[in-house]
């Protein structure tokens, strides 16, 4: 990830929180605890060694869910890739994006320039700045 990118996700990353907004940040890789191996301390709590899952190349970098308060069922879930103004996607992003679109996930790309527009606006959050983001079409159907 660019410099000007990690920049701009972080910014992202810190208005969703700011707005109690679940995600999931796929950059710098994800983890998990192998059910088997999960121990349980006397405490109550969980204990074990987490393993890395190598993000799959062309993921998204970040995952949003929005609405899911009452139900996942009835929530929202935006795949938003993080982009320079000038950089384009490459052919494994284009690729996953068009797996995903065709699943019926929104997927939209973030850029410098977007968060600059929606925060001319009088108070700057997510539903704001996503109107102002590229929203990935798909032109092929797998």
């Amino acid at each position: 990830m660019r410099k000007e990118e990690a920049k701009l996700q972080d910014k992202f990353i810190a208005l969703l929180k700011k707005e109690n907004i679940l995600y999931i940040k796929t950059t710098g890789g994800l983890s998990y605890l192998p059910a088997g191996e999960v121990k349980r301390t006397d405490k109550g709590t969980y204990t074990g060694e987490f393993r890395p899952i190598k993000n799959k190349e062309g993921f998204a970098d970040v995952i949003v869910f929005k609405n899911y308060e009452k139900s996942f069922k009835n929530s929202q879930t935006f795949f938003i890739e993080i982009k320079t103004d000038t950089s384009k996607l490459r052919p494994s992003q284009i690729e996953k994006f068009n797996e995903l679109t065709n699943k019926g996930f929104d997927c939209y790309i973030l850029r410098p320039k977007h968060w600059k527009e929606a925060k001319k606006q009088s108070k700057l959050n997510f539903l704001m700045l996503l109107d102002k983001m590229e929203y990935y079409k798909c032109f092929i159907k797998i």
